[in-house]
């Protein structure tokens, strides 16, 4: 009976360690996102100024895409903010986050970087629709690819110069290349 009482005891101490353990800290990485998110998400609301729009349905867009491309959350509301600081706050939010973090995954940069530099080209030749971002993406992209540059550093160039290749009439083509 000792045997047997002796074995249960080490077999709870095995469980412990080799299951507890492990689940607990996925528990506190879970939590530190969670809180990562909803502090993130405070911050887009900031910018909202009573628009209609729940932050929630902003939140809820954030989580799928998450799942989507296999980016967290907490480079996803980073980038919200920065899509709804730099292109206001619309119903295109969401769409241009997706644009941006999809930019981002193939760039191998932070969501955030992505949408500085798409927004930066994309305000200087007016080009902020969904489609129009698209191209700029697949324009930086290839600039990237063909290049030996990345995303942060093509983002600072590109607010350098955009708004005054866009005042010289320099198509956007051009500037990428």
């Amino acid at each position: 009976l000792n045997n047997i009482a002796n074995n249960f005891n080490r077999s709870g101490t095995v469980i412990t360690q080799r299951f507890t353990k492990p689940l607990m800290a996925v528990a506190g990485v879970s939590t530190y996102m969670s809180m990562k998110l909803n502090k993130n998400m405070a911050n887009v609301q900031t910018l909202l100024n009573d628009t209609g729009t729940p932050i929630e349905k902003l939140k809820d867009g954030v989580k799928t895409l998450s799942v989507d491309l296999n980016k967290s959350t907490g480079d996803l509301s980073t980038g919200l903010y920065e899509v709804v600081s730099a292109f206001q706050h619309s119903n295109e939010n969401l769409i241009q986050l997706q644009i941006s973090a999809k930019a981002a995954k193939a760039g191998v940069a932070e969501t955030a970087d992505a949408v500085n530099m798409l927004s930066t080209a994309g305000k200087a030749y007016n080009m902020v629709a969904p489609e129009q971002l698209t191209h700029l993406s697949d324009l930086a992209f290839m600039t990237i690819k063909l290049g030996q540059t990345n995303f942060p550093d093509l983002a600072a160039s590109m607010t350098e110069v955009s708004d005054m290749a866009a005042r010289l009439k320099i198509p956007i083509d051009e500037v990428y290349g």
